[in-house]
């Protein structure tokens, strides 16, 4: 995220693999709270959009995508 925020010199929308069996299908609450603070470290708050590719899939827990939410605040 950070080098596509360097490349492009404009917000950068991503983070998350959206495939089944990714962190954001099976990683636990904590690892996604974890992994999504340190993208947020590395890349900075400014022009940056957490997301997982340009959809995620319907059957994923809303609760990850809450988890992801919150740790972003």
């Amino acid at each position: 995220m950070k080098q596509g925020k360097e490349i492009f010199a404009a917000c950068v929308c991503g983070g998350f693999d959206n495939n089944k069996g990714a962190l954001i299908d099976k990683g636990t609450i904590e690892e996604l709270t974890q992994y999504t603070k340190d993208i947020i470290k590395d890349a900075g708050r400014e022009g940056l959009i957490i997301g997982a590719d340009c959809t995620i899939p319907s059957d994923i827990d809303y609760a990850r995508l809450c988890a992801i939410r919150d740790a972003g605040k």
